[in-house]
C-alpha cells in the first residue's frame, strides 16, 4: 500500500544509514574562490534523501576532487550515473554556488552519494582532447550549443 507506516520506517532507517556513513561536519576550505571547471563535475541531481542532500549539495554545484583527484578524472566513466563511491573513505572536495565556498568533507566506505553528475563545460572539453571519440562528452557539449 501507500503511505503505510512501515514505509515511513524503512526511510527513516535508510536516512540514518546515509548520516552515519558521513564523517562529522564538512568543513570549509575557502571561500570566495572559484575551482577550475575543467577539472569539476557539475551536479545535476540530489536525491533528497542522500549524504549529498544532508551536506546541502545542489544542483549547480561543483565536485571538485575526490582523494586529491579531480572530479573530472575520478567521475568520468560515470558521468551520467548515480555517484558510487567504493574501498574505504574518501575526502571529497565540493564548491557550493550559493555560498561560494569550497567544502571537504568525509564519507564511509561504499556509500552512494546520491547524485548524478555531468562534466562542466571545460571539463568535457578537456575530456576530449584525450577522448575525441567519446560521444557523451559530445553529446553534453552539443547540449550546450558548443559543438
Amino acid at each position: 500500500g501507500n503511505g503505510g507506516p512501515g514505509e515511513d520506517g524503512r526511510m527513516d532507517a535508510v536516512t540514518k544509514a546515509y548520516l552515519s556513513a558521513i564523517k562529522g561536519e564538512p568543513t570549509v576550505v575557502s571561500e570566495n574562490q572559484a575551482p577550475k571547471e575543467e577539472q569539476c563535475m557539475y551536479v545535476q541531481e540530489v536525491s533528497t534523501a542522500g549524504p549529498a542532500a544532508h551536506i546541502g549539495l545542489q544542483r549547480g554545484d561543483l565536485i571538485c576532487s575526490i582523494d586529491g583527484v579531480p572530479a573530472s578524472k575520478a567521475l568520468a566513466p560515470q558521468s551520467s550515473s548515480s555517484v558510487e563511491l567504493c574501498r574505504g573513505e574518501h575526502s571529497i572536495e565540493c564548491f557550493c554556488a550559493a555560498s561560494q565556498q569550497r567544502k571537504r568533507f568525509q564519507v564511509a566506505d561504499g556509500v552512494a552519494l546520491g547524485l548524478l553528475v555531468q562534466p562542466t563545460l571545460a571539463a568535457a572539453r578537456t575530456l576530449l582532447e584525450e577522448d575525441p571519440s567519446n560521444w557523451e562528452l559530445l553529446y553534453i557539449l552539443w547540449q550546450q550549443g558548443e559543438w
